[in-house]
């Protein structure tokens, strides 16, 4: 990928599968859960590493819970790296949902499902925050390691709703729709800054994982 001395390619990353992301139903977890990565999750972050190996990274970040720094570690090795993390883009508070699956949401907390489903950028996770909570602090933290980032290319690796967010402001859509902007494990998205340009260069990209491990 040839740069010009005012372009910036940022690789954006889903952390690999957890127990609670493979668990069906799926397990809600947000900054209050810090487990490790699956098998699932350890298998797609090699992919991610092999995938980036030959992109000329000059920095790699990550959220500073366990399965994002899991999975950074693998493409930071490659390239002899050392991995910073940021303050910032731990995934959304989910508040008193954190733990359970949908249908016990839907089942405990019927009121409070129901006002965040009907708009969840203004109505947050009982107990926890909104998109528009998640998206304040998680946009000017990205912002900042994107200014700061000379020319050329580097990584952050994130969060579903953490990038979904940061994603949702870039396309100019709805933050009440963000949650619709499918983010799979290991999942990479390519934003590309040119001058005052911003581009979406790639959504959601899993062409480098197993068909099995998406």
């Amino acid at each position: 990928m040839t740069v010009s001395s005012d372009t910036k390619f940022l690789f954006l990353i889903r952390h690999g599968a957890t127990d609670a992301n493979e668990a069906r139903p799926a397990i809600l977890q947000g900054r209050g859960v810090n487990g490790g990565l699956s098998p699932t999750g350890q298998r797609q972050a090699e992919a991610v590493a092999r995938f980036l190996a030959d992109q000329p990274l000059h920095s790699i970040h990550c959220s500073p819970l366990l399965r994002a720094r899991e999975t950074a570690e693998r493409t930071a090795n490659r390239h002899r790296l050392s991995l910073q993390q940021l303050s910032g883009i731990e995934e959304i508070h989910v508040g008193r949902w954190e733990g359970l699956s949908w249908p016990q949401v839907m089942e405990q907390f019927p009121d409070e499902y129901a006002s965040f489903i009907s708009d969840p950028s203004i109505n947050p996770y009982a107990g926890g925050e909104s998109l528009s909570d998640l998206q304040a602090r998680v946009c000017p933290a990205i912002d900042r390691v994107v200014l700061d980032q000379p020319a050329g290319h580097f990584a952050i690796f994130a969060h579903k709703m953490v990038n979904s967010v940061y994603l949702a402001k870039l396309l100019e859509m709805p933050l009440s729709a963000a949650r619709r902007i499918h983010q799979a494990n290991g999942g990479i998205n390519i934003v590309r800054f040119r001058g005052d340009e911003t581009r979406l260069v790639t959504l959601n990209s899993v062409a480098h994982l197993e068909p099995e491990d998406w």
